[in-house]
This record gives structure tokens, sequence and C-alpha cells, in this order.
């Protein structure tokens, strides 16, 4: 109601400007004269009132048309055109070695971090296991979600799994051998940087996840900041595409 009243408030000072610039008072008698003079100022003012009601009108809409929740709305997001995955071999959370191989026949998920990780990683991982169980409830099960550390100077098979078993425990931990590392990294497209603090450091990291078909291909990027629903209908889309 405020904001009504200050914009009638507005609109009424207008008009008392619009005629302020329309009429001469010095010049009443000599109307027929000044026609042409007058008629421009009469424009300037109504060009004036015109902006100021634009400028009303907007605040107004920007008050009260709420704006559209853009992380609930999955987008095809394309990486790059440059192949992106391709073999790979890792240590589980038992200490195996697992390789690619072993996920072919599923789709699979992939989710890269490190158990350290103070807000992303959970926050991402949260919202993927609520992805994973709102598809469990559709009926979609053919997929293989991954947590892939990039920490292997730290992280243990062991710590990676704890840390995984903390959200969902169909969520594979995995972690990749400190050897293999800038080689995995430059396959997958992935950055993975220290950020020392002293002695001790954080992984500044990508964030995002990966979809890949039952081949092993590439499908497409699940963006961090879509919500549990979107990273679940995001996939849900992709997987229809693919039949």
């Amino acid at each position: 109601m405020m904001l009504l009243r200050q914009t009638a408030k507005i609109l009424r000072k207008n008009i008392f400007i619009s005629r302020a610039f329309s009429i001469d008072p010095k010049q009443d008698n000599q109307k027929e004269n000044n026609e042409q003079n007058d008629q421009p100022k009469s424009y300037k003012g109504l060009m004036f009132m015109g902006g100021l009601l634009g400028i009303a009108s907007s605040i107004l809409l920007q008050k009260y048309i709420p704006a559209s929740k853009e992380v609930d709305k999955p987008k095809t997001r394309v990486a790059s055109e440059n192949k992106i995955g391709g073999p790979w071999k890792m240590i589980d959370s038992q200490g195996k070695q697992v390789t690619d191989q072993d996920f072919r026949g599923s789709y699979v998920i992939y989710y890269f971090g490190f158990t350290r990780c103070p807000d992303i990683c959970p926050t991402s991982l949260k919202k993927l296991s609520s992805a994973m169980n709102i598809l469990k409830e559709k009926g979609i099960n053919d997929i293989k979600y991954l947590f892939v550390s990039l920490d292997a100077e730290r992280d243990t098979p062991e710590e990676v799994g704890r840390f995984t078993n903390l959200f969902h425990k169909e969520i594979n931990g995995l972690l990749v051998p400190v050897e293999d590392l800038p080689d995995f990294l430059k396959k997958y497209k992935l950055y993975s940087n220290k950020i020392y603090n002293g002695e001790d450091y954080m992984l500044d990291h990508t964030s995002y996840m990966y979809l890949f078909d039952k081949n092993g291909q590439f499908m497409n990027v699940l963006a961090s900041n879509l919500s549990d629903k979107g990273i679940a209908r995001s996939i849900e889309i992709e997987i229809e595409k693919n039949k």
C-alpha cells in the first residue's frame, strides 16, 4: 500500500510539472503567437511524466511478480565439442582396483571432489542423494553413481567410503591414484587446484556432475546450481532421449 501511495504521489507531482512546462503565465495574452514555442515544452513534460510512469511500473513489477526458479529447470549443456572421458583405473573404498569397464551396461553419474571439502561437496552429494531417491521412485534404477576423490595425497579408500556412506549407500567412492591424476583431469576436462593455508591446503575443483551412457560415452553436464529435482529431471530427460 505504501508503494502505491508513493506511486500516486509521483503521478500527482508529474501532472503539476507537465502543466508548468505547458503554460507560460507571462504570455497568456500572446497564446496564439507562442503556440509553436509552447508545444515542444508540453511534449517535454509528457515525456518526463511517461519516464516516471515507467519507473514506477517497473518497481511494482519487481515487487509483486516473483522471479522464476532456474535451479529446478534442467537445461541442456554440452561442455565442449572435444571428447570428454576415456578409460581409467581407480581404487574403490575396499582398496580394490576398478576400471571404467566395470560400470558398462549402466548409466553413470560422476561427481568429483575430496573428503575434506567443507561445503560444496557435502551440498552437492546431499542433492544427488535426494535425486537418486526421486529416480528410484520413478523406477529408474539402471544408474551407477560415482564420487571420485581428486585428493589421493590425503584421502584413503576407507575415508572415501565413509564419506560417501554419509549421503547414500549406493554412491560408489573412488580414488584416483596420484600418478594417474594429471591424465584423468585432462581426459575428463576437469579443474583441480590446491589452495594452501600454511602446511594445509584445500582443493578448488570442478563442481558439476557428468552423465555417461551405458557404453561409457559422455552425454551431458549436470550444472552445479540444479536442485535435487532438477538433477533428477535432467537425468530422466537424457535417458528418455537415449532410448
